[in-house]
């Protein structure tokens, strides 16, 4: 007992055991290297508890906040939450892939569900939330910039439209914007892959032409002289908007059409008015077909400029 100074009795842990536990010894102090390593065993418990409890917390404060923010359904399952597309406001000119997609899909009284059971899908709603409430402060504070608007450059945009790869909405196909194209320009907008995004508050003039070339066998497959429907339309994407998925149809025309035998079918949409627009308004085109669309881009293309910028939205 030469290494040990006799004491009162003191707690130690035992590092040399499978498993650790507190227990008394009478009499005895520790050498220095064992209070360390007692110490340490200490340390690494509490250290685990603080991020188990971090962890816990997180999650929960994450429930709350979606909790907070949408109005859920009665019938959730125990540990599962699902929103509609209507639920989440999704835009139907998303660009990019994000967190969403990767949420369990189901469907439930011919409704399609995004569904978060897991805590990385928990984690992704919660960013959404979040991602969506930082763009609609940021937009909001983009219309209190517009005082001095007239007084530097115009704000205005004319693109070329074309085929491509698109996401569709209401049974028809988002058309792709071709912003870098010679004859495409915008100032003060900016310009997605299928949508004009508004930053500036105000009235604005748009218009939007399709010219639709149908040459059977070639991008066209039906059945000659059968009736078919053509349609040209521009979507307005609010996601401050009052209406229930945030969606309204600025523009559309529809043509009611055939073709005969060994003709080609050869028709321009052309359609315009005046709009009031918000800081973070999305503006699409969307058409029947992409198939339909003549291969000249200078023919098909979607623009607005501001008229002024001092009414109130």
């Amino acid at each position: 007992m030469s290494n040990h100074l006799r004491s009162q009795n003191s707690i130690t842990l035992c590092p040399g055991r499978q498993e650790r536990f507190a227990h008394l010894e009478p009499d005895i102090r520790r050498s220095t290297g064992e209070k360390r390593e007692c110490t340490r065993c200490v340390l690494l418990g509490v250290t685990g508890l603080a991020i188990l409890l971090s962890i816990s917390a997180s999650v929960v404060s994450g429930i709350v906040f979606i909790k907070l923010n949408f109005i859920l359904p009665e019938n959730q399952d125990d540990g599962k939450i699902c929103f509609t597309t209507t639920d989440l406001k999704l835009s139907p000119f998303r660009d990019e892939e994000n967190g969403i997609e990767k949420l369990s899909k189901e469907v439930n009284d011919n409704q399609f569900l995004y569904c978060a059971s897991t805590p990385e899908q928990m984690q992704i709603i919660l960013n959404w939330v979040i991602d969506n409430k930082t763009k609609a402060s940021v937009d909001k504070y983009n219309d209190q910039l517009t005082n001095n608007l007239l007084e530097g450059p115009a704000v205005s945009a004319h693109v070329l439209i074309g085929s491509g790869n698109s996401p569709t909405y209401n049974n028809n196909t988002t058309v792709k914007l071709f912003k870098s194209r010679s004859l495409s320009h915008y100032d003060g907008i900016n310009i997605g892959q299928h949508k004009v995004i508004i930053k500036t508050k105000g009235t604005y003039f748009l218009y939007s032409q399709i010219y639709f070339k149908l040459i059977p066998g070639v991008n066209y497959h039906q059945p000659m002289n059968t009736s078919f429907r053509l349609s040209h339309k521009v979507v307005r994407f609010r996601q401050r908007s009052p209406t229930k998925n945030g969606q309204v149809e600025l523009l559309r025309n529809y043509q009611q059409t055939y073709i005969k035998y060994g003709e080609r079918y050869m028709q321009s949409s052309f359609v315009s008015g005046t709009f009031e627009m918000i800081a973070g308004d999305e503006i699409g085109v969307t058409v029947t077909n992409l198939n339909y669309i003549a291969r000249i881009p200078e023919t098909n293309y979607i623009g607005l400029f501001l008229l002024g910028n001092d009414r109130t939205v």
